[in-house]
């Protein structure tokens, strides 16, 4: 019961979150769309803290086994790590009076993209796939200032 009521209480800030970035860049020409600050706060404790793990079996441990679960621990720190360097660099630049965005991936590529030549996939819960030409971009649903970009791509429809 209690992981259910701490979701439902991360989701309920992200909200927060999303709704305060939403008012203030209602009036904005562009407007950025980027991953929660929770994604990033949380990779940055599991990091640490498989970090940490890692590094203590390292020391303490005399056996073959212990320096598995080290190497096992480290492994998931480089996970998380990736996962710090994702919601850093992943964001979505929104040019609503020009009529296209920019899209950075996270190895930091950026695609230029009409509005009018990009068309909505997928929409469901976990995911958002837009295609334009021959690429497809998959964004989150949680992302701060989604609404943005969705109300600019149905409205070049």
């Amino acid at each position: 019961m209690s992981t259910r009521r701490s979701v439902e209480q991360m989701m309920a800030a992200i909200e927060r979150e999303k709704k305060i970035n939403l008012q203030r860049n209602l009036s904005c020409s562009t407007v950025e769309v980027y991953l929660p600050k929770f994604y990033f706060w949380a990779a940055l404790v599991c990091s640490s803290v498989n970090l940490s793990v890692g590094i203590l079996g390292l020391f303490l441990t005399r056996d073959v086994m212990g320096y598995i679960a080290a190497g096992y621990f480290g492994l998931w720190a480089l996970v998380c790590g990736f996962l710090l360097w994702v919601s850093k660099v992943w964001n979505i630049v929104v040019c609503r009076d020009k009529g296209y965005f920019y899209y950075t991936t996270v190895f930091n590529k950026v695609y230029k993209c009409n509005f009018n030549e990009c068309e909505v996939l997928c929409n469901t819960k976990n995911r958002i796939v837009l295609k334009a030409k021959n690429k497809k971009f998959y964004i989150d649903p949680h992302s701060i200032n989604i609404e943005v970009l969705m109300f600019n791509l149905n409205k070049s429809i």
